[in-house]
């Protein structure tokens, strides 16, 4: 697929990230058959000098305007679909609005952590360990609580 087309643009935004813009509604097959070309030509061995340079490219896809209805939320959205991408077998990920708001519920608790503390909105719990043998003590871990003012009991994976 050419990527000099009047329905298509290539914008370099910083040092090792581009953007792909283009019209074409592109199907679930042929969007990930055009994924795989460009990780194709980018993985292709690449040398300077006697230096060789491996690269590899991950892909973030947002949607206009399933994702977003303005161009920079569309840009936001892709690079968050991008950072999710790193994560992925494939090395692309589309946009997911549950994947979003899970992320943003998750920065609000980050930044509600400062108040909490301000509020003893955490309380330590000491659960005593028993050697199931003699029924004794032999024992204890300290566990961290948080009630949060507004959610309710925050679960301790993520207050971690």
């Amino acid at each position: 697929m050419a990527l000099n087309t009047d329905s298509q643009k290539v914008c370099l935004l910083d040092n090792n990230a581009m953007l792909i813009i283009t019209r074409t509604d592109l199907s679930h097959q042929s969007r990930q058959v055009f994924i795989q070309s460009i990780q194709t030509i980018i993985s292709k061995r690449y040398q300077i000098g006697k230096l060789p340079i491996p690269l590899a490219a991950n892909v973030g896809i947002a949607s206009f305007p399933e994702h977003g209805d303005s161009s920079h939320v569309i840009l936001n959205r892709a690079q968050q679909a991008l950072n999710q991408a790193s994560f992925s077998q494939h090395r692309w990920s589309t946009f997911e609005l549950e994947s979003y708001h899970k992320t943003e519920y998750l920065l609000k608790l980050a930044a509600d952590i400062k108040n909490a503390i301000e509020n003893d909105e955490f309380e330590i719990y000491h659960q005593p360990q028993i050697d199931l043998k003699t029924n004794r003590v032999c024992g204890s871990e300290s566990l961290i609580r948080w009630q949060h003012a507004t959610e309710g009991f925050i679960a301790p994976p993520l207050i971690i």
